[in-house]
């Protein structure tokens, strides 16, 4: 695998920079919300789960365990 970048990178005809996580809201508001819609009997154990480290290994297994993955 060829890690290295192509010189002409910056060239916005061929190549279309891709959001950062952050800028389309993947994080603990979208999170909450949807604890909050879908899972309210969690809602506070995800609170919780975003108040640490390690949120999102925890909210994964916690959405496996209620089979709402798919959701």
């Amino acid at each position: 695998m060829n890690d290295e970048l192509p010189d002409d990178v910056d060239d916005e005809e061929k190549y279309v920079a891709l959001p950062d996580k952050r800028e389309i809201g993947l994080g603990r508001s979208l999170a909450l919300d949807f604890a909050r819609e879908f899972l309210p009997d969690d809602f506070d154990d995800v609170r919780y789960f975003f108040s640490r480290r390690g949120a999102y290994p925890k909210f994964k297994a916690l959405l496996a365990r209620r089979s709402a993955i798919d959701r």
